[in-house]
């Protein structure tokens, strides 16, 4: 149990870690008169940071302790974050940001790695259920907290924040982290990017990690634009907005946090096959949607609402699966996994924004052909029996 505090900890702070700064934006452009580029380079360096630290810490992990690589990168993290609050020079803060990116990126890729392997895969989806059930829920009310926290206090202490999660999570990790030294085999400068490489050429990897994107992104492609297309298109009141947003969010944290439930009473074959119906009958309201040019925001939720029905179990089975295809290098497979994710995410956005004209059209036919995509390579993972707790 305090394993798991400790990996949902972690995780809410990766999570959470832009959403208690996003709201401080405009006190601290005006605190150091900043243009909008200099401002917005504090979350481009976070971002560039994270990626580059989960592939060095995949590695030591991997290669070293998962125990000290997690303990030492949130002890950064927790002196970075400090920096932030503390500092009254701009440069300081662009420097803060980057190491807060840098150093939380191993603990929240690693500590997914520690609850896969410190169980059967049965409980391994229930965890991970757990675990993304509940930061998805969290993660409801933490933009609200971090707006109140810069609407009525200092800009500085939504960093404070951030620091005293930092601390709860350095603690609980030194409590509950069993040290596991993996020194295998000799060590070179050139090793991390011939063990990377050499997992990028793992078919069976890249075919999960494509099912995995292709499932994923579109919930994140819809949720990025929607405050545009509901609010300034449709002119959907702001607050109403958010109750359609968090409704996305609470059925996807509910029916992640009961993905040990579903299997225990149904089986993963009849969960799976649930899952898979409900993203085709989303698919097909989607289809029509687009097709007549509807633009009413509940119908259009509704249609999200059975999509996120689909991918919450189907996401954390596939993730399951995914993190055990290459023995032994879980810590560097979750990184390729997560890189992957973020960049074809990333791109899918710009695409679609560039694209986008005002109406549900390009947003849902992008929604669509990812989502059938990804089900397309779900099915050839099933019929190839790569599938664990799943036979053809």
């Amino acid at each position: 149990m305090l394993l798991f505090i400790t990996v949902l900890t972690i995780c809410i702070i990766s999570r959470s870690e832009a959403d208690f700064f996003i709201p401080c934006v405009p006190a601290l452009q005006k605190y150091f008169d900043l243009s909008s580029f200099a401002v917005q380079l504090s979350l481009s360096l976070n971002f560039i940071g994270y990626c580059m630290g989960g592939v060095v810490a995949g590695f030591l992990g991997d290669k070293f302790n998962y125990r000290i690589t997690i303990i030492s990168s949130l002890a950064i993290f927790a002196g970075a974050t400090l920096l932030c609050a503390s500092t009254s020079n701009y440069g300081f803060v662009l420097f803060a940001r980057f190491i807060q990116g840098l150093s939380i990126a191993g603990p929240t890729i690693l500590s997914y790695v520690i609850l896969i392997e410190t169980s059967k895969f049965q409980d391994q989806l229930t965890r991970l259920g757990f675990i993304n059930g509940s930061i998805t829920l969290i993660m409801t009310m933490v933009p609200t907290i971090g707006s109140y926290l810069g609407l009525y206090a200092n800009w500085r202490f939504n960093f404070l924040a951030v620091f005293c999660l930092s601390l709860v999570a350095l603690t609980l990790g030194y409590l509950s982290l069993e040290s596991n030294n993996r020194i295998t085999g000799k060590i070179s400068i050139f090793l991390p990017f011939k063990e990377y490489f050499m997992l990028i050429k793992s078919r069976k990897l890249l075919i999960f990690t494509g099912a995995l994107c292709f499932i994923i992104a579109p919930y994140w492609v819809f949720i990025s634009m929607s405050p545009i297309y509901y609010v300034n298109d449709m002119g959907v009141p702001l607050i109403e907005y958010m109750w359609y947003k968090n409704i996305l969010a609470i059925i996807f944290g509910v029916i992640s946090l009961m993905n040990g439930i579903l299997v225990n009473k149904f089986g993963y074959k009849n969960s799976f096959f649930f899952s898979i119906m409900m993203c085709f009958i989303s698919i097909i309201c989607q289809f029509v949607i687009v097709l007549m040019g509807i633009d009413e925001p509940r119908i259009i939720t509704a249609a999200m609402a059975i999509l996120t029905v689909g991918t919450a179990f189907l996401i954390n089975f596939l993730y399951a699966n995914a993190l055990t295809t290459i023995k032994d290098h879980m810590g560097k497979v979750s990184v390729v996994i997560h890189s992957v994710r973020l960049i074809f995410t990333s791109i899918s956005l710009s695409v679609v924004s560039k694209m986008y004209d005002g109406n549900f059209f390009v947003i849902g036919t992008t929604l669509i052909a990812m989502m059938l995509t990804g089900l397309l390579i779900t099915s050839y993972l099933y019929f190839r029996g790569n599938l664990k707790g799943i036979s053809v």
